[in-house]
């Protein structure tokens, strides 16, 4: 089944659909006027798309998709019966299929390891899924870790809202909350919390400060940023 998704702003909505059927067992069709008929299901989906940044929506943790950039063909050696040739091919290309010895035995649900289909081309996909927003907030909580010579940072929504903000970037509490949950995987805790912050000795010499404050906020780590 060939997809070929151009709307970015459904990536999300494709992303789900097609993970709920990558491993479903039945589907549920529908014809106009009719009753849902529910029967066995068996797929395997490819997408093809020019745009190798967010064609899909993906994130690290998933083990679905094997993401490869093909070389185009040589335009000098284009073949313009090339069709009639695959299709001669078919037969000898079936009888490999069904006689092939299986090289790699079947290690999850989805049959191979993440490391398996870890590929250069996946690697674009999941930076180039990540938002404007997380790009330059990774950039801020990533300058603040040299900055302030520490291993953990915590800060509630507010704070990075506010920080956000003060490199001209607006977003609401809900967008933050969101990103946090689906990128960092974090849930925030309720307790008194340190923040830093630089200032001046008397001599002028740059110092780093603490200050406590009390209420939800997230613990980010060094290890989360790192290359």
């Amino acid at each position: 089944m060939l997809l070929n998704l151009y709307c970015t702003f459904c990536l999300h909505v494709h992303s789900e659909r097609l993970k709920n059927l990558s491993t479903a067992k039945t589907y549920k069709s529908e014809a106009k006027g009719k009753d849902k008929i529910e029967g066995g299901f068996f797929g395997k989906f490819i997408l093809c798309s020019n745009n190798e940044e967010n064609f899909v929506y993906i994130d690290d943790s998933e083990i679905r998709y094997w993401v490869r950039k093909i070389i185009p063909f040589d335009l000098a050696k284009d073949k313009p019966n090339l069709l009639e040739s695959l299709q001669a091919e078919l037969p000898q290309f079936i009888n490999f299929i069904n006689n092939r010895e299986i090289s790699s035995p079947r290690k999850t649900r989805m049959w191979f390891t993440k490391e398996q289909i870890h590929t250069a081309a996946l690697e674009v996909l999941m930076n180039g899924n990540k938002t404007f927003i997380n790009k330059e907030l990774e950039q801020i909580l990533s300058d603040e870790f040299l900055q302030f010579d520490t291993e953990e940072l915590k800060y509630s929504v507010g704070d990075l809202v506010e920080k956000l903000s003060k490199h001209n970037i607006r977003t609401s509490s809900f967008k933050i909350s969101e990103l946090i949950k689906n990128m960092y995987k974090l849930e925030p805790k309720n307790s008194t919390y340190i923040k830093y912050h630089m200032s001046f000795s008397i001599t002028s010499k740059p110092i780093v400060e603490q200050s406590n404050h009390k209420g939800r906020h997230y613990t980010f780590t060094k290890e989360m940023f790192k290359d």
